[in-house]
């Protein structure tokens, strides 16, 4: 017979029969892939695929210590795709100090029940992310703190159609007034963190004063802010 549910989702998988262990995977609810070196590269995409309940799936690498720490790990399309195809529930997405490719990032819309994103760190682009955000309906929360390659215009563009959009994580990036600007459109933006942004000045403040709905804003470590401001 079957182990009980909650003993079921504590057993390792190592010491399981391989049905057991398939059970274990289909009712699995989250997985955290990261700093842990035991985990082989070429099957996160399988072992992930078959989690047919996970609604939250974690992939930050960077403190792996089979991983130089100059070295991002890549997730590739098809490893997305599988993801896509085998996560129907799946509600976060965090891909932190990850390399992701253009054709990665269109895999995101296929992915319809995402609520959270989080690619921090990561090298992603406008146009990656352009298309991509507002397909997305359920998304309430995103994460592209220090993602350095994103610019005033993509926030322009794209934030007035997050209309979900609640929570914003975007510190430690190159932003400005219009980005800030941009920022302010999305229509239900709550929460907004953008600390050390040091191109963050009184006049990106000023910017902000167009989100009617924000209740938290942290600009902790924007030195160009003054009182005045």
């Amino acid at each position: 017979p079957l182990a009980p549910p909650a003993l079921r989702r504590a057993l390792p998988l190592a010491h399981t029969s391989r049905g057991l262990r398939a059970v274990f995977l289909r009712e699995l609810r989250a997985l955290k892939i990261g700093d842990h070196g035991k985990w082989p590269r070429s099957g996160l995409a399988r072992l992930a695929a078959r989690c047919e309940g996970l609604e939250v799936l974690e992939l930050d690498v960077f403190y792996c210590k089979y991983t130089p720490r100059n070295e991002r790990i890549e997730v590739m399309p098809e490893a997305m795709e599988a993801v896509a195809k085998g996560c129907r529930r799946l509600r976060e997405l965090r891909m932190r100090h990850c390399h992701i490719r253009f054709q990665t990032a269109e895999v995101f819309a296929k992915i319809p029940t995402l609520e959270l994103i989080d690619l921090s760190h990561t090298n992603v682009t406008d146009d990656a992310l352009s298309s991509v955000l507002p397909a997305l309906p359920l998304l309430r929360e995103l994460h592209i703190s220090s993602c350095k390659a994103l610019t005033p215009e993509f926030f322009a563009s794209v934030f007035p159609r997050l209309s979900s959009l609640v929570i914003l994580g975007v510190s430690e990036d190159n932003l400005c007034a219009a980005a800030l600007a941009g920022i302010a459109s999305a229509p239900r933006l709550a929460e907004l963190d953008a600390s050390f942004c040091h191109g963050v000045d009184d006049a990106a403040v000023t910017a902000l004063s167009a989100a009617r709905g924000l209740r938290v804003v942290d600009l902790s470590g924007c030195l160009a802010v003054t009182a005045a401001g």
